[in-house]
This record gives structure tokens, C-alpha cells and sequence, in this order.
């Protein structure tokens, strides 16, 4: 019943690790229609990536990356904000 696409790019890094990176169209939680969310990255297929440009990481973002979490059955979320100089980031754990 769920909808999902499925993007693969492959590519190297500078260790030569491969890096399986997917984006996904989730629909449906719990067998209701709750929209669309496509997370901005699901690295490893286990670890969902949420890019802002924001100027601080707040409970707003925990919590949408919480229910971004719950959708998908992941365990894992690494918010990453590139407002500042300096790289902000927080690491979600369900």
C-alpha cells in the first residue's frame, strides 16, 4: 500500500568506502495517509539526514526529526544546520 521511490547514487570517498546514499516518498503511517515527507537524505539506509539553515537547532527541529524517526522505522537522525562558519549539528536517537 505505501508508495516509495527510490534514488541510489553511488560514489567513493576519499577512503574508497561506499557510501549508499536514498531518498524516499513516505505517505502513510500506520495505515493513514499522513502526506508527503521526503527526508532530505537517508544515508547507509539507516541513518535519516536533515540539512537547515537556521540560526540555532532548536526543539522544533528534535521533534520533527523525532517524528521523521517514528515514519520510517529508523533509529538514527543527524541534523546538520550550515547557517554559521562553523558546522552546528545534533545527533536524534529513538
Amino acid at each position: 500500500m505505501k508508495r516509495s521511490t527510490r534514488i541510489r547514487l553511488w560514489f567513493y570517498s576519499s577512503r574508497t568506502a561506499l557510501l549508499a546514499i536514498s531518498k524516499e516518498d513516505f505517505r502513510f503511517f500506520r495505515g493513514v495517509e499522513v502526506g508527503k515527507f521526503i527526508p532530505d537524505l537517508i544515508a547507509f539506509g539507516s541513518v535519516i539526514v536533515d540539512t537547515k539553515v537556521i540560526d540555532r537547532i532548536t526543539d522544533h527541529e528534535r521533534g520533527q526529526m523525532m517524528n521523521y524517526l517514528r515514519i520510517t522505522k529508523l533509529r538514527v537522525g543527524l541534523i546538520l544546520n550550515f547557517q554559521h562558519a562553523r558546522l552546528e549539528w545534533e545527533r536524534v536517537v529513538l
